[in-house]
């Protein structure tokens, strides 16, 4: 494994295979949390997780379960938390659904504290397809235009591996 990244779902018979000075004293596998939804939903995170990673090998990623540590079961969260070597924290949320308004709103409206505190300074929404991107482009930078007309960006998978990206009506470039 040394070199190498690789990312694993363990349950608890796994966890009491490994090493006692791995730092996973807080993970957490529930059968519950596995339906349908959440396996395609998990492994477009992890797609997402393996991407920047692969792209920005001096960041860091913190995933969900590490997020959530002290956090009451029914706080939204972000899919991820990417750290970029010079200390900017971006939210990572993976899109896999067309969302209404009010749900958009909601996921503006959950960053906005955010921001404020500095936890992160940036949301980078990834649509899994254009579908998703072209409703996500032409409804939230209008939302709460000082929120996400600001802080928030969209692409896809597509998008990423040609290391573009858009904030407001802007094709940003991850060379840049």
């Amino acid at each position: 494994l040394t070199g190498q990244r690789k990312v694993y779902f363990l349950k608890n018979p796994g966890l009491d295979c490994l090493n006692d000075d791995l730092p996973l004293t807080h993970y957490r596998f529930r059968k519950e949390n596995i339906n349908l939804l959440s396996i395609p939903h998990n492994e477009a995170v992890m797609k997402a997780y393996i991407f920047l990673i692969y792209r920005f090998p001096a960041g860091q990623w913190v995933s969900e379960w590490i997020l959530r540590i002290g956090k009451k079961k029914h706080v939204r969260l972000p899919d991820g938390l990417f750290i970029l070597e010079d200390g900017t924290k971006l939210a990572i949320e993976v899109e896999r659904t067309h969302k209404s308004l009010p749900e958009l709103r909601e996921v503006v409206g959950r960053f906005s504290a955010n921001f404020q505190t500095g936890s992160c300074q940036g949301v980078l929404i990834i649509a899994q397809d254009s579908y998703i991107f072209r409703s996500l482009m032409q409804r939230i930078f209008h939302l709460i235009p000082s929120i996400s007309g600001e802080y928030f960006f969209v692409t896809t998978f597509v998008l990423l591996a040609q290391d573009k990206v858009f904030h407001r009506d802007k094709e940003l470039s991850l060379n840049a």
